[in-house]
Parts: C-alpha cells; sequence; structure tokens
C-alpha cells in the first residue's frame, strides 16, 4: 500500500520511546489513514540532513511539516535556517508550518520572508498541541484536503498524446478612451469564448497574457479588467487565481503620474531617512537603489491585479528588473518563465524595454535547482514578455539586450525555445535563420491609431505532443474583422517542429 509521505523538520523531533515526545506525538499520525494510504513519516536529524532530503531530486515528499523555532539546532533570533529550509521546501514541495505556539516572534519571522519572497506559496498551520489534543483526524484531513487543493491546481484533463493548448491575449488597454476600438472592447465573452470552443472544444490549457492589460497602470483600469477575465476564465471552468493564467506587464501597466505623485510626499521609512533621499545622487547608490519607491508605487495597481488573477507573480518587486518562472506543468512538457521589460521609471525615460542579465541567470537557477539539465529531451521552455526580447524585421521597439542575454542566455541548454510577446499591435511571427527559438507577437491591437483594418485577436498555441515531450509547434490566430471572428495563420510562422 503506497503512503503519504511525510518529512518533518523539527528539533524536538528526535528519536525517542519516551511517550510524551513530540517524536511519539508525531508518529500518531501515522495511524490515519486517507484514500486507503497511511503516513509515513521520515524524520530529519538536524539543519544539514533536512537540507539534503529537500535537495535530493529522488525524494518525493508530499508534504513537509517544518518547526518555526530550531533553537536546538543552532539557529539564530532571526531564523536564518528556519527561512532558508522554508524556502527549499517551497520549491519542490507543499508545506506546513509547525509551532509550540504562535507567539509574535515566530509570527514575524513567518511574515518577514512571507513579505520578501511572493513566490512563496501560502503554507499550512499547526499548533504542536494540535498534535497532543487527540485530534489527529482533523489535523490528516486537512493536510490532505490542502495537497488535494495544491496540486489540483496544475491538475489538467490531458492525455498523453494530446496537444497542450494555448491561449495568448495581449494589448487588452482597459481604461483607454477608445477601449471599444481595442480587443478589449471587441471582444465580447460569450462571443469570443464560443469561437474558441468551436476551435478547442475543451478550451486552453493556460492563458498567456503579454502585458498592457491597463492604458494608464491607474486602479480603475483593473477593476474593470478583473471582472473580464473572471467571465472569460469562468467559462474554460478556470478559478481565478490560479497558476494558468500567466502574466507579464507592459509599459501601460507602469503608471507614471502615480509615481509623480509619490515622489512629491514619499512616506519615511524604517531607518527614519525619507524616500526623497533615496533619488538624491549617491555614488554607493546605484540606479536600481534610488529608483526602488518610485518603481514599485508606480506598478503597484497591476501588482494587485495580478496576485488576484495569477498565483505566478514570482519575484517582480524583488530583482533589478522582475521575473517569475513556472515549472508546475513539467510533467506536461512545458516549463515557463516571465520577464518584466517595464519597470524601472528615470527621469530621463518612459519605462526601459530591457531583461535584466541577473534575471536571466536566476531563471536559469531556478530551473538547475529543479534538477532540469537541458530541454532537448523534448520539455519545451516558454517565455513571455511585453516587448520583443529579440529584433527581427518589421518588429516595433524590441528589447535592449546585453551581450549576455544573446551568448549566455539564448545559447544554453535551458534557453526559451517559444517566445510570445506583445506591445506589436498586430500579428506576426518568426523563426530568424539559424536560430532554435520561434518567437510570436499578438493580433491584439489597440486600434487607436492604427489602419481599420488591423485585425485584433487572439493566439491559439497548439504543442503537439509525444507523452510528455513536445514535438511541435503549431500557431494559429482569432482575428476580427467585420462582420466577426474567423481563423487563420500566424504571417509567417505557423509551424516550427523541435529538433
Amino acid at each position: 500500500m503506497s503512503n503519504w509521505n511525510v518529512l518533518v523538520i523539527d528539533d524536538d523531533g528526535k528519536r525517542s520511546k519516551d511517550p510524551d515526545s513530540r517524536y511519539q506525538k508525531y508518529k500518531k499520525l501515522s495511524s490515519q489513514q486517507y484514500d486507503s494510504r497511511g503516513f509515513q513519516l521520515t524524520f530529519a536529524r538536524d539543519t544539514d540532513h533536512a537540507r539534503i532530503q529537500l535537495k535530493q531530486q529522488s525524494n518525493s515528499y508530499d508534504i513537509v511539516l517544518l518547526d518555526v523555532r530550531l533553537t536546538k539546532w543552532g539557529d539564530d533570533d532571526q531564523g536564518t535556517n528556519f527561512k532558508e529550509l522554508l524556502r527549499l521546501a517551497s520549491e519542490r514541495y507543499i508545506v506546513a508550518l509547525v509551532s509550540a505556539w504562535w507567539d509574535e516572534t515566530s509570527m514575524n519571522l513567518v511574515r518577514d520572508i512571507l513579505l520578501h519572497n511572493p513566490d512563496i506559496e501560502q503554507p499550512l498551520f499547526f499548533t504542536f498541541k494540535d498534535f497532543e489534543t487527540g485530534g489527529l483526524a482533523a489535523i490528516g484531513t486537512q493536510i490532505i484536503t490542502f495537497i488535494r487543493r495544491q496540486r489540483s491546481l496544475y491538475s489538467l484533463e490531458i492525455q498523453p498524446e494530446s496537444p497542450f493548448r494555448i491561449l495568448h491575449l495581449s494589448d487588452l488597454h482597459f481604461g483607454s478612451e477608445g477601449t471599444e476600438k481595442t480587443l478589449a472592447g471587441i471582444a465580447k465573452i460569450d462571443d469570443l469564448t464560443n469561437k474558441i470552443k468551436a476551435e478547442w472544444p475543451q478550451g486552453p490549457h493556460i492563458i498567456a497574457v503579454t502585458g498592457d492589460i491597463g492604458n494608464t497602470g491607474h486602479p480603475d483600469d483593473y477593476k474593470i479588467a478583473f471582472e473580464w477575465f473572471k467571465n472569460l476564465t469562468e467559462r474554460f471552468g478556470i478559478h481565478l487565481p490560479s497558476p494558468r493564467i500567466l502574466l507579464v506587464p507592459g509599459n501601460h501597466d507602469v503608471s507614471i503620474p502615480l509615481a509623480g505623485a509619490q515622489q512629491l510626499s514619499l512616506k519615511p521609512i524604517k531607518d527614519g531617512s525619507t524616500g526623497n533621499r533615496l533619488l538624491e545622487t549617491k555614488k554607493h547608490d546605484d540606479k536600481n537603489t534610488k529608483l526602488n519607491p518610485l518603481t514599485a508605487y508606480a506598478s503597484q495597481p497591476f501588482y494587485e491585479f495580478a496576485a488576484k488573477v495569477s498565483s505566478t507573480t514570482g519575484a517582480w518587486n524583488c530583482s533589478p528588473a522582475g521575473f517569475w518562472t513556472e515549472l508546475g506543468f513539467v510533467e506536461y512538457g512545458v516549463v515557463f518563465s516571465g520577464f518584466n521589460t517595464s519597470k524601472r521609471i528615470g527621469t530621463d525615460s518612459w519605462p526601459l524595454r530591457q531583461i535584466d542579465d541577473e534575471d536571466t541567470s536566476q531563471v536559469i537557477n531556478s530551473f538547475e535547482e529543479k534538477g532540469l539539465s537541458g530541454f532537448d529531451n523534448g520539455i519545451l521552455h516558454i517565455s513571455l514578455s511585453h516587448h520583443s526580447p529579440v529584433a527581427y524585421p518589421k518588429v516595433r521597439e524590441p528589447v535592449d539586450t546585453s551581450d549576455i542575454f544573446m551568448s549566455n542566455f539564448l545559447q544554453t541548454a535551458l534557453a526559451p525555445r517559444l517566445f510570445l510577446h506583445g506591445h506589436q499591435h498586430r500579428r506576426w511571427g518568426v523563426i530568424l535563420e539559424g536560430s532554435r527559438y520561434m518567437v510570436i507577437g499578438a493580433p491584439a491591437p489597440c486600434a487607436i491609431g492604427q489602419p481599420l483594418n488591423t485585425p485584433r485577436g487572439v493566439n491559439m498555441l497548439s504543442l503537439e505532443r509525444e507523452g510528455a515531450c513536445v514535438k511541435k509547434i503549431m500557431a494559429s490566430s482569432l482575428v476580427y474583422l467585420e462582420p466577426g471572428w474567423a481563423p487563420g495563420p500566424v504571417p509567417n510562422c505557423h509551424e516550427f517542429i523541435l529538433s
């Protein structure tokens, strides 16, 4: 009989025959059964052993029970070891935090790491007394319910030989004075979803959104956008927030007026200085440090919207420009990354079109930490950004990429093979001569300032698979021209066979 496998990381969980010991009280959980499976517990002996268990790829735990205070293993008052182990555990496993009692110190440790690491999934919380009061059946029920809920987010009804379907949206421009002329205006939910279902009866597996959701970055833009996305996703059985919604911001999702207003009266920060001082010229300050208060404030409405729609918001506020990775769908042959090309704000420019080299390095690191060494085995890395990451004929304002990006990222074994972007305001695709990747721009223009016959619409990407290996990318579009929606190929690029 298989078991629910549990890793217990607790400095008081050492083996003991004492019936009052934590070890014996944890072990009582083994008497519980769910789905004809019991709990198989593995106990970490110390911090080093816990690290090994969390990093070892052959291990497959269903949940990690992690004590918040590991003082008997030499942890400090800042919970340095606890925070390291929580981050390691959350990268691969579902986590439940355990504390003798949730005093202010314990809560502050957890609050601090969750606040500064938004990519860590919300853990389950227990007090150790829960294991002492005979309520093990309730604990077991909560654990299994939590596991099922978390796993269902990534569970797709897809057969090994069935294609993986991605709906690509971009440049909706909610809040524009001419919204009725944009995709957001003409894409009536019933009409659009009916047409998608005519092409894909079971709908998309992933909805990828490549920026410019709002037109001004103002909170009101996203109130309208949220209702639109909620109505759209409900038609496909997706409940928000969901990892099946992947999105990155565009330059219109950064509110320059909000940033300017904030600059006039930035609130004091903890060390007693003011935000304005961060903007003064200091030899030891780099540009990112000086601009952090403005960028965070200007992008806040978008980030709040993103948190309501997607559970993949990553490290946007924790890195030079911002990125995320999503590996939850790797069993279906795909992994994703997203880059924020519209974050930095300077007095001399609109948000820069840039992918930071540090972000690309961290994306590669995150894949390597998961045990992925390359994608020649059929796993497809798909990357999202608002601006095109590479220059190609007729592209509008590609990302300002560095030599490091072109050589150390695009040429690595872990590099994306499919790039999705927006900003182009027309449908287009390209496979550059000699390249190993395909670039697709969304046909979702803001029709303002565009010819009246400019097609608006969405991309529909079908990833043909053999088992969990993606073999071919088929790209098509649904475009809207009077009198309605019509399917068509992506110009210049409708098929890409992965070698």
